[in-house]
């Protein structure tokens, strides 16, 4: 349940955007088709968009299925 102040709409201005905050709400606007959303702390939200790893990168992979 949301108990904060309710967040402004205006924004969001395309199918897919998701609010974002870095000193004030911001608008992290929606990726392409197969990008998923990655933690970056260089960025200024703190997040980015970027290709979804390849079954090439195994370590990642592995991660991601929860081995070692």
């Amino acid at each position: 349940m949301w108990l904060g102040p309710t967040p402004s709409n205006a924004s969001l201005t395309t199918k897919g955007d998701i609010h974002g905050f870095d000193t004030t709400d911001a608008r992290v606007p929606v990726g392409t088709n197969d990008q998923i959303l990655i933690a970056d702390s260089a960025q200024t939200l703190g997040v980015r968009w970027g290709a979804a790893p390849t079954a090439a990168d195994t370590r990642v992979t592995t991660l991601m299925l929860g081995g070692m």
